[in-house]
């Protein structure tokens, strides 16, 4: 199956789920699909040297399905807590045929991925404090995060919270979309 049939099918997939369970807005979910779908996307532009990346907070698998797909030369860890989410996760991986997805369940101490993660990529999932927090938990130093973030002034305001240098960030524009940005972080 195509890059774009399996988008396509991943889409039906949680439009399906949804319907039912409630993973995502019921109100406009099919955009929030798609702007995850644009987003992984975005990513895929600036994560060309990473091999194994994981995405904290996955929900619905976004944008850690479509990065899967769009990257089938990586290893993508999928982080997700709720088991209504994870168990939607395992049979749209399971349907779409994606090998090189794995989930992992909740982020914590107890965590064992396989290989070293060297990229972290969330989507409305905690502040760039947090999320550092979070990952340096369970992470071996250094690793990359790549925050999918909305307005600057937000964004600014969480490098401040975070104590974050200079030199150890970077703010990626997504193409495109108005107020979407990815806050590129060094974890050294």
């Amino acid at each position: 199956m195509s890059h774009s049939g399996k988008i396509e099918l991943f889409k039906k997939e949680t439009i399906k789920f949804n319907k039912k369970h409630n993973l995502i807005s019921k109100k406009n979910t099919e955009e929030i699909i798609d702007e995850g779908i644009a987003e992984a996307a975005a990513l895929t532009k600036h994560i060309k040297q990473y091999k194994n990346i994981l995405d904290i907070g996955t929900g619905s698998g976004l944008p850690g399905i479509p990065l899967a797909i769009f990257n089938e030369n990586k290893n993508i860890y999928l982080s997700e807590k709720n088991n209504k989410k994870n168990y939607h996760l395992k049979k749209t991986i399971k349907t779409l045929e994606i090998n090189n997805a794995t989930i992992i369940g909740s982020s914590n101490k107890n965590t064992k991925i396989k290989n070293k993660v060297d990229c972290v990529v969330t989507k409305a999932f905690a502040s760039a404090k947090k999320t550092i927090d979070i990952a340096n938990s369970f992470l071996e130093k250094p690793f990359t995060l790549m925050l999918l973030k909305g307005k600057l002034e937000t964004i600014n305001k969480e490098i401040a919270e975070a104590n974050i240098s200079k030199e150890n960030y970077e703010i990626i524009k997504i193409e495109n979309e108005k107020e979407k940005h990815i806050l590129k972080i060094q974890n050294e």
